[in-house]
């Protein structure tokens, strides 16, 4: 434990320790709700919906449609430290240990002590973990990706045939920490049952036992998470959801991976991400699957890193422009509103793919012999590990500036408009522009002053004649 510390504390060290970091209006937004997460706990409200900030002081139902665990946890963490900066920096850093945690966990369980450490780093030092909280700001994302490698680890290597109660754990908390990502998992990870009609005594009974465990501990990982699932999905309606599938136009088009058609034609969006961290997530895929097929035993940990497989390449194909076909109907997937999102599953799969297959060379004794070159898996991983490596310096040396903030600067924003209230007329934002209440009463010449907690306003008004306040 010790180490998946000192691990996380060096990746996260740019924030951690020296308070550098990639200033946005979504950290923002992610800070604020953190604060009013507090707030909320400090007045008894152990899980808070409404956060009062939004829209310029009108509030918003945020946390209703936003998974909540991170800003919960980062909530808590606060009565700890003396900022919720300091708290959310904590939290972010647990999510670099879980990873390293999580991945030396799984490799206990093929290899020894030493090759599980070196196994741990390599996945927490994964560019996409590293890039949702420096260059995405998804903080909820970056949380759920140490669960997403403990629920596809848990598919490979525990028995299948049951329920697995570690699967539904985890898929539960990648959906609680950030709803996309767990909806990318849950449409690639049934694509994990493949694998037990391939080999040798594929017997169809064990196929559908092992298809229906799978099945049940994923319903079971949702059921979890219908403390937050159901509430959200419940009220739709209530709020401009529309919003999360680009009504503006088609977008999702130029958000491929490796757009070599859709590119040229409509332009990139990132080229950093469709490019150059398609193609790091890319080749631990394709490293991982030469070496699989050299494999000389069919066994269990080769079935299961064949759903692994099969896992990542789903990902990879619903990322790039293959999938066109499927974006361009009008499904939920279109809710995901970026294709290139799913390299985020893809890029755990390659990775544990890639780890399992050096763990393989292990017990074979064969690391590093010409006859089963392990550079194949192990090459990429150093690859993807030199890109963070490239990203650290950036942000930290180019791109990066002060990244922490007071709690006393907390204040009214402007909120995100998927989260605008339906009922919301066309006239609240020149209310707010002609002073909000406050313009309001100054017009009717009365005299209005807030009073109680800013979760729960109050407000006195006194006027000398009669006035009438909407």
């Amino acid at each position: 434990m010790l180490t998946a510390i000192l691990v996380a504390v060096a990746l996260n060290s740019l924030t951690q320790l020296f308070n550098i970091g990639h200033w946005s209006n979504d950290l923002f937004l992610h800070y604020s709700w953190a604060w009013e997460y507090h707030q909320a706990l400090t007045q008894g409200e152990l899980y808070p919906r409404w956060m009062a900030l939004g829209f310029e002081g009108l509030g918003e139902n945020a946390l209703l449609y936003y998974a909540p665990l991170f800003f919960g946890l980062v909530g808590v963490v606060r009565f700890l430290t003396g900022t919720v900066w300091d708290a959310l920096v904590l939290v972010e850093t647990a999510a670099f240990a879980l990873s390293f945690w999580f991945t030396y966990a799984l490799l206990r369980r093929l290899v020894g002590f030493r090759p599980a450490l070196l196994g741990g780093a390599a996945m927490a030092a994964a560019p996409q973990l590293f890039m949702f909280f420096y260059h995405f700001i998804s903080v909820g994302s970056g949380f759920g990706f140490p669960f997403e490698i403990a629920a596809i680890g848990a598919a490979t290597l525990d028995r299948p045939g049951g329920l697995n109660r570690r699967l539904a754990v985890a898929v539960a908390l990648v959906v609680l920490s950030h709803t996309l990502t767990g909806f990318m998992l849950v449409l690639c990870l049934p694509c994990f049952a493949l694998c037990w009609f391939a080999g040798p005594r594929a017997r169809p009974q064990e196929i559908a036992r092992n298809i229906g465990g799978l099945a049940a501990s994923m319903a079971l990982g949702l059921g979890l998470a219908m403390v937050y699932l159901y509430p959200a999905l419940a009220s739709l309606t209530l709020v401009h959801s529309e919003v999360w599938e680009l009504p503006n136009g088609p977008a999702w088009p130029r958000y491929f991976i490796l757009p070599l058609v859709t590119g040229p034609l409509l332009g990139t969006e990132w080229k950093g991400v469709q490019i150059g961290l398609a193609i790091i997530v890319l080749l631990p895929l394709l490293g991982a699957s030469l070496d699989w097929r050299r494999w000389p035993e069919r066994d269990a940990l080769w079935r299961g890193v064949l759903g692994v497989l099969i896992v990542g390449w789903v990902a990879m194909f619903l990322a790039s422009e293959l999938s066109w076909p499927i974006w361009s109907l009008h499904t939920p997937l279109l809710k995901v509103q970026y294709p290139s999102r799913f390299l985020a599953p893809a890029s755990v799969a390659g990775g544990l793919a890639s780890l399992f297959c050096i763990a393989r060379a292990l017990q074979l004794g064969r690391l590093g012999r010409l006859g089963r070159p392990v550079w194949l898996p192990a090459g990429p991983l150093v690859l993807s590990i030199a890109f963070t490596v490239a990203l650290y310096g950036q942000i930290g040396l180019i791109d990066g500036v002060p990244a922490g903030r007071p709690d006393s600067q907390m204040g009214p924003h402007q909120g995100l408009p998927e989260y605008l209230p339906a009922t919301a007329g066309p006239g609240w934002r020149g209310y707010l522009d002609r002073g909000g209440l406050a313009g309001e009463c100054a017009a009717q010449q009365a005299v209005c002053s807030a009073v109680g907690a800013p979760r729960a306003p109050a407000w006195r008004i006194e006027a000398s004649r009669p006035a009438r306040i909407v």
